[in-house]
């Protein structure tokens, strides 16, 4: 936006990278602080940040814009978010009104530990502060804290609420072995594994993310497709979970979403559900479900990696076993005839969900 004549500067705070070098440019005064909430709770505790004395610019006070399948406004009410907009220095012109964003809310309000940080944000925020909740997806309990805080809560629903986009295809993939086999979490690993090896073999495309639920899974799928290529001239895996140092984690999602790649060499991104959410992938051709979803939400989340866009299409590969092999049939059924994968109630557009609950998810074997 800055590039195209919006004057505002912007600066991101997380952990992971020099806390001195932050702070320097903090002192600089930003339009547009992007922070992680661990970060930002640093920022206000330690005095750095002081939320009383924020103001607008007034070219500036309307200016927020998101694209995103669920928003939820409110006023008039006291809270930060993940996404602070306005100067957090001394601001020359006179105040206007000062945004907040607060996106993935469905993960901010299951954290155990945000909740007692919110008490500590609420009473740093202006009275004035407007507030923009972003979600592709609101749980029911997620939905019940939000409307508890915020009764004024307006939302604004799109489409795309639960549904996965009509230009993906899903494809499951039967990995319970034999009838009469052993089953056990090593042959499953086993069965998914061949599965997968078949898959990359079969239909090599240039841009592939795999989903696993376990960091130690990551490591085995990852090992097994760098064995595919041990001159790694044909196959790239790149890890993405929370056991990478974040200087790595960048680099390889960098280079994963480097369009100038080479066109014969095969991009694999391995990973949990780190990446599923808050990141824009482009040109994603595959997503494979090599361990199956622990809630509705994630499921919608990870196939939503590809087919992304106005003539985005993708392939979604669901590996499943056991009893999840029912579910995922489900499943696909629904999404086939256009249908939420879990209810949208109604009750959202009148700001109450209480008593709005899902199917039943059961995706253990």
């Amino acid at each position: 936006m800055s590039k195209h004549g919006v004057p505002f500067r912007s600066m991101v705070v997380t952990g992971g990278f020099r806390q001195r070098t932050q702070l320097e440019n903090l002192e600089q005064g930003v339009d547009v602080l992007i922070a992680t909430p661990g970060r930002f709770m640093f920022l206000i505790k330690e005095g750095f940040l002081k939320l009383q004395n924020l103001k607008c610019l007034s070219n500036l006070s309307a200016v927020v814009a998101i694209t995103t399948d669920l928003c939820l406004y409110a006023s008039a009410y006291h809270i930060s978010s993940l996404h602070y907009i306005g100067p957090v220095l001394n601001a020359s012109s006179e105040p206007h009104f000062c945004s907040a964003v607060l996106d993935e809310i469905d993960i901010l309000f299951n954290d155990e530990n945000f909740e007692a940080s919110l008490q500590g944000l609420i009473n740093s925020s202006p009275v004035t502060t407007q507030y923009l909740f972003v979600t592709a997806t609101l749980p029911v309990d997620v939905c019940n804290k939000l409307i508890e805080v915020f009764p004024d809560c307006e939302v604004i629903m799109g489409p795309g609420v639960h549904r996965t986009s009509a230009r993906l295809e899903e494809i499951l993939v039967d990995c319970s072995g034999e009838i009469e086999a052993e089953k056990t979490p090593e042959t499953a690993f086993l069965n998914k594994k061949s599965a997968l090896l078949q898959l990359v073999a079969q239909s090599p495309v240039l841009k592939t993310i795999i989903f696993c639920n376990k960091i130690e899974t990551c490591r085995k799928v990852e090992n097994a497709l760098k064995r595919t290529d041990r001159k790694g001239t044909l196959v790239r895996v790149l890890p993405f979970h929370a056991a990478l140092a974040q200087e790595s984690r960048l680099a390889n999602m960098k280079e994963f979403m480097n369009p100038s790649r080479p066109k014969e060499e095969s991009l694999f991104l391995v990973c949990t559900d780190r990446a599923s959410r808050g990141i824009d992938f482009s040109g994603v051709d595959h997503v494979v479900l090599f361990d199956f979803p622990r809630d509705p939400s994630e499921y919608v989340r990870r196939v939503g990696r590809t087919a992304r866009g106005a003539r985005g299409n993708g392939k979604a590969f669901i590996f499943a076993v056991g009893k999840q092999v029912f579910l995922a049939r489900k499943i696909i059924q629904r999404n086939e005839k256009g249908h939420p994968l879990h209810d949208v109630p109604f009750a959202y557009e009148q700001g109450n969900c209480s008593g709005i609950g899902y199917p039943v998810w059961s995706p253990a074997s």
